[in-house]
């Protein structure tokens, strides 16, 4: 104890006489020992040398030299003069080497003021306008500063040494795969005509390499199959028309976030769009994003397939030149009754004759493209079936040089254009027509339905006499007979759905009454016997 205090008196006499020495440093002296007590080093204690000097300066206060036990080293100096005190030993500390360390944290207090100084100074002479040249703090009035930034030297010397054996580990890698691909694909396959025998084996092998690696990207960027959809229906089934449409940021609009996941949008009026479409065109969505995004939200838009016959996806696309293209020959389907509708031109940059540009739609509300679009392709239908037309390229090929960007303007215009023209020669002024009153449809006539009655003229009752004005007086009658077939699919719809629960509900009650378990519909069991075979 006498040790003791005799160490607690020379440290406490020594710092008295350096503060009252240095009477201006006393207000920055608190701040500096509340900063080492409430912010500890984010280097830790294998860096900040100054911890153990701080506890030395707190156990002074409270006449007690053993610093915490989380800052005593295992064989420190500090460490061995607790071991000999507790030992009963009767050495005692030496008070210049504690008047040492009290005099260091005290220089680090001054140093701390300078600083504080000399950013009050360069403070002040930007507020008086003057340009200030930063300069850095002496390395004597900051050790710890300079301890810190030789750990960082160090750390992104261990980092670059680091990704330098990665990428050391990537380049081997990548040569010894490289190594096994030239070697599989250079093997004989009999299609180098013997080249390898003529003195030419190293030609032939680097021959069939190239090959055999063309085929193998092709296999990775094309369809797998020519056919991308079946043979097309008997006559009296099958659409004259095969009709491609985008899926996204045309019928919807797909957004992702990290709070909810997908989120799926669908465009105003896709529906009845595609309900009124699907009387005349064998709708086709074909969208180049892949299967397992793109089919629930068929799954959900068309559970039963009542507005598209087909899905197309992205693994049914070509990839050329960093787009992924919509080859319409591989459709089995005719090119000159095809026809394409898509929101980017590379999509169809192969049969470019054959596309038409859609608007994309990103979620606005307010949007009325399908409605228009609805509009101009069942008076382009009606047109292509009523007149015979065989081949529908020429007549996008005049609408694109109408308006490129707005098809259903073009349209607007081409008609225009052509009944000016059908009434100069027919030497008849236009005619008003009045409304239908007929609840048939002239579309299901000419697909071989029943007759109407003719007037006079040779026309149905209510239908004008120039061919534009007929069309657009035939797609009327369809829209207005498609609504009403459109609450009709809706509620047959509505009424499969309801059978299918209704099915699944009964054979999930059928299970349980039997008391299967798991292991048991592992096993088959429970599951209904296949035609023609005797039931377990």
């Amino acid at each position: 104890m006498a040790s003791l205090k005799l160490l607690s008196r020379a440290t406490g006499s020594i710092l008295s006489s350096s503060i009252r020495s240095h009477s201006t440093t006393l207000p920055v002296l608190p701040a500096l020992l509340s900063s080492n007590t409430k912010k500890p080093s984010i280097f830790g204690n294998a860096i900040t040398k100054r911890a153990p000097i701080s506890s030395k300066f707190y156990s002074v206060g409270t006449n007690s030299t053993t610093p915490p036990p989380s800052s005593r080293q295992p064989g420190s100096q500090q460490s061995q003069k607790d071991d000999l005190r507790q030992s009963g030993t009767k050495e005692q500390a030496e008070p210049e080497e504690d008047a040492a360390q009290g005099m260091d944290l005290f220089a680090a207090a001054i140093a701390q003021q300078k600083r504080e100084a000399a950013a009050a100074a360069q403070a002040a002479r930007r507020a008086a306008g003057e340009e200030v040249k930063e300069e850095g703090l002496p390395a004597d009035l900051d050790a710890n500063e300079a301890e810190k930034e030789e750990w960082k030297r160090k750390q992104a010397e261990e980092e670059q040494k680091e990704l330098a054996k990665s990428w050391r580990n990537i380049g081997a890698a990548s040569a010894v795969a490289f190594l096994i691909g030239y070697i599989a694909l250079g093997f004989p396959d009999g299609s180098d005509n013997g080249k390898e025998e003529q003195g030419n084996a190293l030609v032939a092998w680097n021959s069939r390499v190239g090959k055999n690696f063309k085929a193998m990207f092709e296999t990775w960027t094309t369809p797998t199959t020519s056919k991308l959809l079946p043979d097309p229906l008997p006559a009296q089934y099958q659409r004259p028309i095969t009709l491609c449409i985008e899926l996204t940021d045309a019928l919807i609009h797909m957004d992702w976030d990290k709070a909810s996941g997908w989120r799926v949008a669908l465009r105003p009026g896709v529906k009845q769009f595609l309900s009124n479409l699907s009387r005349s065109y064998e709708v086709v969505v074909y969208t180049t994003q892949p299967g397992y995004l793109a089919d629930p939200v068929m799954a959900t838009l068309d559970p039963h397939f009542f507005y598209a016959m087909y899905r197309l996806y992205r693994d049914h696309t070509s990839f050329i030149g960093g787009d992924y293209v919509k080859d319409l020959s591989k459709l089995n389907r005719d090119l000159g009754k095809t026809v394409i509708v898509d929101i980017k031109p590379e999509s169809f940059k192969l049969q470019p004759e054959n596309g038409l540009l859609l608007k994309p739609w990103k979620g606005q509300g307010g949007d009325r493209e399908l409605a228009r679009w609805g509009v101009f392709l069942e008076e382009l239908a009606i047109f292509l079936l009523h007149y015979g037309v065989d081949d529908v390229r020429p007549l996008l090929e005049t609408l694109k040089k109408l308006d490129p960007e707005d098809s259903p303007t073009a349209w607007s215009k081409w008609k225009d254009i052509s009944r000016a023209k059908f009434a100069e020669l027919s030497g008849e002024k236009e005619k008003a027509a009045s409304p239908p009153s007929t609840a048939g449809s002239w579309i299901r006539r000419l697909f071989g339905g029943a007759s109407a009655s003719v007037a006079s003229n040779g026309l149905p009752p209510g239908m004008p006499s120039n061919i534009i004005d007929q069309i657009e007086w035939l797609a009327r009658e369809e829209r207005a007979l498609a609504a009403k077939e459109h609450e009709d699919q809706l509620k047959q719809m509505a009424e499969v759905q309801k059978q299918q629960e209704e099915y699944a509900r009964k054979i999930i009650e059928e299970q349980r009454a039997k008391g299967l378990k798991l292991v048991d519909y592992m096993m088959g069991a429970g599951q209904p016997p296949v035609p023609g075979q005797p039931s377990a």
